[in-house]
């Protein structure tokens, strides 16, 4: 028994070392990546650039600086630190905090106008047409 238990934890251990790993690996590095979210995706780093499937989930992204395009429809869309900029097709709230942020948005969830919250200095948020959304660029890597 205490062997079966030992074997276990070891196990355990494994699980706990590749969850960590797949999250650094999220959250570093400057890769164009795309992301099918899940219900709540957190977004951490500087200089990332990203497009997020949504699939009506609550994103968040902390950092600087980072380039997000977020398609489908988000719950809620919730932005801290400083300089990024955002695109969302479809959101039912956004709150923003920091500083320098740039949000662009085409349609509110459910065809309801979106609750927007700033406790920021220096955002722009715009709405834009669906147009405008999709000529935007996809999110490549700096190199």
């Amino acid at each position: 028994m205490a062997h079966a238990l030992r074997s276990a934890l070891v196990l355990l251990a494994g699980v706990s070392t590749a969850v960590a790993q797949s999250t650094r690996t999220e959250t570093v590095g400057q890769a164009a990546r795309t992301e099918d979210a899940g219900t709540s995706p957190v977004i951490r780093g500087d200089g990332l650039k990203r497009t997020v499937h949504c699939n009506r989930a609550r994103v968040t992204v902390h950092g600087h600086g980072n380039e997000i395009v977020m398609r489908g429809p988000c719950e809620r869309v919730a932005v801290f630190g400083s300089d990024h900029r955002i695109a969302i097709e479809e959101v039912g709230s956004l709150s923003l905090q920091g500083s320098g942020h740039e949000v662009r948005w085409v349609r509110g969830l459910d065809g309801k106008q979106p609750t927007i919250g700033t406790h920021a200095d220096s955002v722009r948020v715009t709405r834009i047409s669906a147009e405008e959304f999709a000529a935007l660029p996809v999110p490549t890597s700096r190199e």
